[in-house]
């Protein structure tokens, strides 16, 4: 029947993922060659064990472990399982901080090309995709991210690796870059591809805190700007693709 679906959604470009051939690693859709570590293995096995059980709504144990795992990072703040939040993948975190924010016709900005999802989950959140091209060089153009901000912006992404084009916005640019940004505009760093990062020297994962280069460290902008969140995912370098699982730090209202 006519009426029943939101005729705005028929707009909308269908997600296209990388073509499936039996036994071929998917690059289009970044997945890696490397096999879960079997400690990985051994807890999902686990846990499938318990499946006629209702999981933790809250996910709290998670969320404790992954603050105090964050918290290790240089310069990053002292986080609680408040500070966190999780989600079906870093897509899913991405579409919840639009919904959070932004009500029918607010305005989000990002570079564009980048993450393909963006402007899609910002038209099915109901709010407006504010596309900015990148730079001649395919860089982020933070300039042209700032003279994109209205009265209307309630949010800003900044794909920190970019995807698809590999390139990232030094810590000094990014700090330059917040502190023009609006008080009340939410900013979420999509670092999905973090532990890529070979621009700079890269950190202990083991030791020192959660892997990530010395030269981004969206993680420690959050101290100086209360309205940075710093969304990440251990479907790429973790290799946990089919587990779907993103995590995102940030403000505890924000949260």
């Amino acid at each position: 029947m006519p009426g029943m679906v939101r005729s705005d959604l028929s707009k909308l470009p269908a997600y296209v993922p990388g073509k499936a051939l039996p036994d071929a690693l998917r690059l289009a859709s970044n997945e890696t060659a490397a096999a879960p570590l079997p400690a990985v293995q051994e807890a999902v096995a686990k846990a499938a064990a318990g499946l006629n059980r209702y999981p933790d709504m809250g996910v709290s144990a998670l969320r404790g472990e992954l603050a105090e795992w964050l918290s290790r990072t240089p310069g990053a703040p002292e986080l609680t399982a408040d500070n966190i939040a999780v989600g079906n993948g870093s897509s899913a975190l991405c579409l919840q901080a639009i919904q959070a924010t932004c009500q029918d016709g607010d305005e989000v900005v990002f570079p564009w090309r980048s993450f393909e999802a963006y402007p899609i989950l910002t038209q099915i959140a109901g709010a407006r995709p504010v596309a900015v091209p990148l730079s001649s060089d395919y860089r982020i153009d933070l300039d042209a991210m700032l003279a994109a901000v209205t009265e209307r912006t309630k949010l800003i992404f900044v794909c920190n690796p970019n995807n698809p084009t590999g390139t990232v916005v030094p810590q000094a640019q990014l700090a330059e870059f917040l502190a023009q940004v609006p008080e009340d505009v939410q900013v979420v760093l999509d670092e999905a591809y973090i532990e890529y990062d070979r621009s700079g020297l890269a950190g202990d994962a083991s030791a020192e805190g959660a892997g990530v280069p010395a030269s981004v460290n969206g993680l420690a902008l959050m101290t100086q700007f209360p309205n940075v969140a710093v969304c990440r995912t251990f479907s790429k370098a973790y290799g946990l693709a089919g587990v779907r699982l993103g995590y995102l730090a940030g403000s505890e209202e924000f949260v």
